[in-house]
């Protein structure tokens, strides 16, 4: 007999031990056994999230679009009545009557119809002929082209269950062939648990116990789980107590439920160690792949079970399945059980998807936390560019409405330096404001939702931020083209050539400060410096177009422009200590350069993107070429190593 563990429980083997025990001992009222059915998302779920964040994916790929890559076709304007007829809002509820002045006129493009701004105030995504299409354009409409329902044009064919069906039958040939050749995935391997677990609920937890069953509880009990712990007196336990379930040796033989699709019913040889049977010899069928097999090769050590009442609060009422004597498994014999026979290979591949599972659910308690915790602090931070977005953009067109001017005017404005500086200035900002949010939403798919309830709370947070995204960008747009239609070229272009100064200037400070954080950490931790060489030579290159650019401007001197640049990074790093990458200190000091090395690469993968996106955002399309080239094959560099390092590797921070 083992001795009882000082923890109250009885040792656990892990598989691939020596001796089959361990140092570790489970405590039932440490950790949660619940390993099978544990808070994790299903199939289905899982798939919902990749098809989340390949919609966030498909969100920064179109964020980081400019002005000259949206589609040149506007929407059709046939149906468009004459505003000349109207004289009054064609809104019922409103009815205003426009002016010249005060109040001018708006058509929607979904109707046509001639609306004050005041009721064109919804968006709807339209086609280029002004039919409802989820994959439009977003245009203005009144309040009811935006509350009809979509129409479906054509005819369409549902193919899915017919597909599904074929699918599950080739699978469970797939499944069959596996079985038989006794090489089950771990995917038949839960399929055959999930199986055995249902026909136990519905057909052992029905069945109705005799009073031999009865009889039998009264029989003393050992003290230990499976018969390993010290030996109890005997107790008589009452008639009243709950009687143990019928195992596998039932006079009506085996039942249906236990019995596999791959069910072997007679045989000459063990199918695990090819021994012939002989006339006297019992054999054995394991009930996961259903395969012949002698007595050595088999035992029963699969426990279906059901929690005792004491431990119902905690895992439930739902039956489970469990390898005895392995990590994970009850400390105590539960009430309601049977064991089933297992072949040897089936059984090994059970400890190793059970051990695995229990330390999931370990780390899975506390994923639940921190996913939670690190999404009110995603959210946090794209509320704050929110509110500089919704404080930024009612600036910038006032400052476009000062400038307007009537249509029979010359177009042509007096030269005012500072009003130009002051848009520049709003436009670069507002741009570098939607790339930071871009980017801040982009984060969101770098959670692990634990449960259904926090996979629909992050969708919710995802799609509310998408339309608010959406919305914001269209009114960015359009200020810009108003801009563009009541400025003369000549203004135009040196806003544009001031807001590119500025967007180099800022691609060059960033890129080239997270070249010396880079080989710093490289330095102090004696880590491969071909990282931060990398990021040095797109720095040299974003610093090349900003020489051009200065030079091309002619109002500042190039050496005392580096100079400048020089003394500002100096300051970020020194007196103002504005680092970009700051890994953990106690992390560092545990993990050692291993961590350091993945948080570098993933923070630079970021950072890089954010440039990226800025530089692609505020420039014209084919300003700075070389600069967005060189950050495109950097920020794809950095994408395909920690895609790599995280592939290879199972880090404890991941």
């Amino acid at each position: 007999m083992q001795p009882q563990s000082p923890h109250g429980g009885y040792p656990c083997s892990s598989p691939g031990s020596p001796g089959g025990a361990s140092s570790f001992s489970y405590h039932p009222h440490q950790y949660s056994l619940e390993y099978n059915q544990s808070m994790t998302l299903s199939k289905a779920e899982a798939r919902e999230w990749q098809h989340t964040t390949a919609r966030i994916d498909t969100f920064v790929e179109k964020g980081s679009q400019d002005d000259s890559q949206l589609p040149s076709g506007d929407i059709s304007k046939g149906h468009w009545k004459r505003s000349s007829e109207r004289s009054n809002c064609s809104n019922s509820k409103c009815r205003k009557k426009f002016g010249p002045l005060y109040l001018r006129k708006h058509h929607c493009r979904k109707c046509g119809g001639v609306f004050c701004g005041q009721c064109l105030q919804f968006r709807c995504h339209l086609s280029p002929l002004a039919e409802y299409d989820p994959s439009g354009k977003l245009y203005q409409v009144c309040e009811i082209c935006y509350n009809a329902d979509t129409q479906t044009i054509g005819k369409v064919r549902e193919l899915t269950k017919l597909f599904c069906t074929a699918r599950s039958k080739f699978q469970a040939q797939v499944n069959s062939n596996a079985l038989v050749q006794g090489n089950p995935t771990k995917t038949i391997l839960k399929q055959e648990c999930a199986r055995l677990v249902d026909g136990y609920r519905r057909d052992a937890l029905s069945h109705t116990p005799d009073p031999q069953d009865q009889a039998d509880n009264s029989k003393p009990k050992s003290g230990g789980l499976f018969g390993f712990g010290i030996l109890t007196p005997k107790i008589l336990i009452p008639k009243t107590s709950i009687p143990k379930l019928p195992t596998s040796r039932s006079i009506k033989g085996i039942p249906d439920w236990q019995k596999p699709t791959t069910w072997m019913s007679e045989g000459t040889e063990c199918k695990v160690c090819d021994t012939p049977f002989g006339r006297l010899d019992k054999y054995h069928n394991c009930r996961i792949c259903g395969r012949l097999v002698c007595l050595k090769c088999s035992h029963k050590k699969l426990l279906l079970y059901v929690p005792d009442a004491c431990d119902r609060d905690r895992l439930g009422n739902q039956p489970r399945w469990a390898i005895i004597a392995i990590v994970g498994c009850p400390e105590v014999e539960p009430d309601k059980h049977v064991y089933l026979r297992v072949c040897h290979p089936c059984r090994e591949k059970l400890e190793t998807l059970q051990v695995e599972a229990y330390y999931e659910s370990l780390q899975e308690a506390d994923d639940t936390a921190d996913c939670m915790a690190r999404m009110i602090h995603m959210h946090r931070n794209i509320v704050a560019v929110q509110q500089k977005l919704d404080a930024a953009l009612p600036e910038y067109k006032q400052l476009i409405d000062g400038m307007e001017i009537e249509p029979e005017s010359p177009k042509s404005l007096p030269s005012q330096r500072s009003n130009m500086q002051l848009l520049a200035k709003h436009q670069g900002d507002l741009s570098d404001n939607f790339t930071k949010f871009v980017v801040m939403v982009s984060r969101l798919k770098k959670l692990k939702p634990q449960s259904s309830t926090q996979l629909k709370l992050v969708k919710s947070l995802i799609s509310c931020k998408f339309g608010f995204y959406s919305e914001n960008m269209y009114e960015f747009r359009q200020l810009k083209r108003r801009l563009a239609q009541i400025s003369p070229p000549e203004i135009l272009q040196e806003i544009q050539e001031m807001v590119d100064s500025e967007a180099i200037n800022s691609a060059c400070l960033c890129i080239g400060q997270l070249a010396f954080e880079s080989l710093h950490l490289c330095t102090k931790y004696e880590m491969d410096v071909q990282l931060s060489l990398a990021i040095k030579g797109a720095a040299e290159v974003c610093e090349a177009d900003l020489k051009e650019n200065v030079d091309m401007r002619g109002k500042e001197a190039w050496e005392e422009h580096k100079e400048a640049l020089d003394v500002f990074i100096k300051t970020q790093l020194g007196e103002r200590k504005r680092w970009y990458v700051r890994p953990s200190r106690s992390r560092s000091s545990y993990y050692g350069k291993s961590y350091v090395s993945n948080y570098l690469m993933r923070r630079s993968e970021e950072i890089v993107g954010q440039i990226y996106l800025q530089l692609r955002t505020r420039c014209a399309d084919r300003q700075f070429e070389k600069s967005k080239e060189a950050l495109t094959e950097l920020k794809d560099t950095l994408e395909g190593v920690a895609k790599s390092q995280e592939a290879n590797s199972q880090l404890p921070w991941q």
